[in-house]
């Protein structure tokens, strides 16, 4: 299957293709050829120690091979070696210099199809005639084809090297319920040994094959770490509305085209591009960046952030190698030192984070010493330039780390402070930082307002939501605390200090006979402090509901006041008087209907003031 990145970027390396074709055609028309070393040799180095810095290898990537040469004492010149290439791996094409651990170009070396050869300077040679060695780098594409994953040995003569090998991407068709490929969030990098540039791409993640919804405003952000740097006017902004179904029956996007220039706008120092979505697009973004350090580092790293509106802000990350290759060497009468940075400890995301110090040199007795500095980051080794053979190095410290936030740093470890440089030796030096991360806390409390309060339960309780992202040295996190309605201040588990934390509190109980307002947080978000406790609160207002109307019928009980209204003809006679009854004393009517009205509402009254009086219980 094609994957998208390779649909991706087609166009571009069709005509990168055609520029080259025609820039061969008229180089071999005018008789010009490319500088190559030149073999046979009269000393010829021995290669060992080759292998594949990768444990698993696709079939039609790339792959990076790492070796060792090394030269008998006054060797006879020209000296290099050719190494050829078994069947399987081919060449990427590229030329590149041997350089000392000062800088100082010793030899070269060139890799086309089918071999590496190096060629070191006879001049370098005739001055370091003894313990010459060296290392190298190059990179190979992988032609072997595999249906499962299997270890393949190949034989380079003089050495092997073994490799796993996986078979191709989606290598097995598929026929019913093929899910989509290539719509999640992602980023990757490719190096093009032809310009020496990266090429990295960031891919806007859309929930399905029916690309992203409109109207959603996007921004992506490119950072690049030590090593390179983006090339202004180069950043492109590519979309398309087709998904096509590959050979082996996979649906992703395809035929993507550069969105209309005025649909997105780019950043002038070409990292960041701005645009809103068409409904139904997928999106990705085009950054370039250039080595700035002469590919010393091998390895290059690239981050982006992208915003959508409604969204979480992502980030991705990529890491990509320069194939242009390297090599290096060195001979008697001079030696270096090589300091190689680890960082341990529980804080992460501190790469890129650089590690400066300073070190002395004395080259002889007597001599004044100088100083110098170094800059390494973790997981790297930094190399000394050559002083001669003899001289005493003094490592005087590290400098502070900066720009990590509240991250603690422990005092630096060197395996080694002091020492003298042996001729045609690196000494090695490990320094070792721990990291860890301050923490501290936050407290919440809950306070009630309004004149429903009296009727919110004693045993109630609220939760309260929080997160926070990550952060210099410590990852994104959240949880929830459960506050108690008496105010009693509740205090979360440890937090990075430095994070900021945001609070929601969830939907109340509901509460009978009341309703509930407006939520209101002393702090809309709390930054946490080391070893420190800070304090919020969150406060509820409640009110009673409107009360029943006095109108209604009055409940059943000993509170219900008997009715009164009898109905009597008005020409009836007395009724005689029963057995325990009073005798009638001739009143008049008039006054017994009046007597009878009073208790009515007499009885009425009662009633309310009993209903109040409960409701206020």
């Amino acid at each position: 299957m094609t994957s998208s990145s390779e649909v991706a970027r087609l166009p571009r390396q069709a005509m990168r293709a055609v520029v080259t074709a025609l820039l061969g055609a008229v180089l071999t028309l005018v008789g010009v050829t490319t500088a190559t070393a030149a073999p046979p040799y009269e000393t010829e180095a021995e290669v060992t120690d080759l292998q594949f810095t990768s444990e698993v290898v696709r079939t039609g990537s790339t792959a990076e091979l790492t070796g060792s040469w090394s030269l008998p004492d006054n060797p006879a010149t020209p000296a290099g070696f050719t190494m050829a290439l078994p069947e399987g791996l081919q060449g990427v094409r590229t030329e590149f210099p041997m350089r000392t651990p000062s800088g100082e170009q010793m030899g070269s070396c060139v890799v086309d199809g089918t071999s590496l050869t190096c060629d070191l300077d006879e001049a370098y040679v005739a001055e370091h005639p003894l313990d010459l060695k060296g290392d190298f780098r190059f990179w190979v594409t992988v032609t072997t084809e595999v249906t499962e994953e299997t270890e393949v040995t190949y034989d380079f003569g003089a050495t092997e090297a073994s490799v796993t090998i996986e078979p191709r991407p989606d290598s097995q068709p598929c026929t019913e319920n093929c899910e989509v490929r290539n719509i999640s969030t992602v980023k990757w990098g490719d190096y093009d040994p032809e310009s020496g540039n990266f090429l990295w791409v960031v891919r806007v993640g859309a929930e399905d094959e029916t690309g992203m919804p409109g109207g959603r405003e996007v921004v992506v952000t490119d950072t690049v770490a030590p090593g390179h740097q983006v090339v202004p006017g180069q950043t492109v902004l590519r979309r398309t509305n087709e998904v096509v179904v590959n050979g082996n029956g996979y649906p992703s996007p395809a035929n993507w085209v550069e969105a209309p220039v005025d649909s997105y706008q780019v950043s002038a120092d070409g990292t960041t591009v701005t645009f809103t979505s068409e409904e139904g697009y997928f999106y990705v973004v085009d950054v370039v960046s250039e080595i700035t350090d002469g590919g010393l580092r091998g390895t290059y790293d690239n981050a982006a952030t992208i915003e959508v509106t409604g969204e979480e802000v992502r980030t991705v990350s990529a890491r990509s190698q320069s194939h242009g290759g390297s090599a290096s060497g060195v001979g008697t009468d001079v030696g270096v030192f090589a300091l190689t940075k680890e960082v341990i400890g529980d804080a992460v995301g501190l790469e890129g984070t650089v590690f400066t110090g300073t070190y002395e040199v004395q080259e002889s007795e007597g001599a004044e010493p100088t100083q110098h500095t170094f800059e390494v980051m973790d997981g790297e080794t930094w190399v000394s330039p050559e002083f001669p053979a003899g001289t005493r190095v003094v490592i005087l410290g590290e400098d502070p780390p900066t720009g990590t936030g509240q991250v603690q740093w422990a005092d630096p470890v060197f395996s080694e402070t002091e020492f003298v440089l042996d001729g045609g030796v690196v000494r090695d030096v490990s320094l070792t930082n721990e990291a860890s991360v301050l923490m501290g806390q936050f407290s919440a409390a809950k306070l009630l307002t309004g004149d429903g309060a009296a009727q919110v339960p004693a045993d109630a309780t609220f939760t309260l939501d929080y997160s926070f992202p990550a952060g210099p040295g410590f990852e994104s996190g959240a949880g929830e605390l459960v506050l108690p309605v008496d105010g009693t201040a509740v205090t979360s588990p440890m937090i990075p200090a430095g994070a900021e934390v945001t609070v929601v509190e969830q939907e109340p109980g509901a509460v009978a006979g009341a309703s509930w307002g407006a939520v209101t947080y002393s702090t809309e978000s709390v930054r946490i402090v080391a070893d420190e406790v800070v304090e919020m609160s969150v406060t509820n207002e409640i009110t009673v509901t409107s009360p029943p109307s006095e109108t209604e019928t009055a409940p059943s009980g000993d509170d219900t006041v008997p009715s009164t209204d009898v109905t009597v003809p008005p020409d009836a006679p007395t009724p005689p008087a029963t057995a325990g009854s009073l005798p009638s004393t001739g009143a008049d009517g008039t006054v017994v209907a009046g007597i009878s009205g009073l208790l009515l509402v007499s009885g009425a009254v009662l009633l309310v003031a009993r209903r109040r009086a409960a409701r206020r219980a």
